[in-house]
């Protein structure tokens, strides 16, 4: 029981760090989308082909710091996925009637 205590309190403080991880990255990709949103509006009003290249550009490297940051997330997902079964069994020991130290 000790054990599993021990381990399950791992698994939190991955959890929590991975709950972190995820906020870090969403503000990433709030981040990018306002900045792609202006890189839109700056499009519209674009006259010059180098302007409109290097609009393009930064468009691109958006666009895979995007896509990194949806990496990261499905990274994350599958690491709490893999964290929960940890969690449902603490649960379940936490009902169980006291039956000693099985660690």
């Amino acid at each position: 029981m000790v054990k599993q205590a021990e381990q399950t309190d791992a698994r939190i403080a991955e959890l929590s760090h991975s709950a972190s991880r995820i906020g870090d990255v969403v503000k990433l990709i709030t981040t990018i989308a306002g900045q792609t949103n202006l890189l839109a509006l700056a499009t519209e009003n674009a006259k010059a082909t180098e302007t409109i290249k290097t609009l393009i550009a930064e468009m691109q490297h958006m666009t895979k710091d995007s896509v990194a940051a949806i990496n990261e997330i499905s990274g994350t997902i599958g690491r709490i996925s893999e964290i929960a079964p940890t969690i449902t069994r603490c649960g379940q020991c936490a009902r169980r009637p006291n039956s000693g130290d099985r660690s």
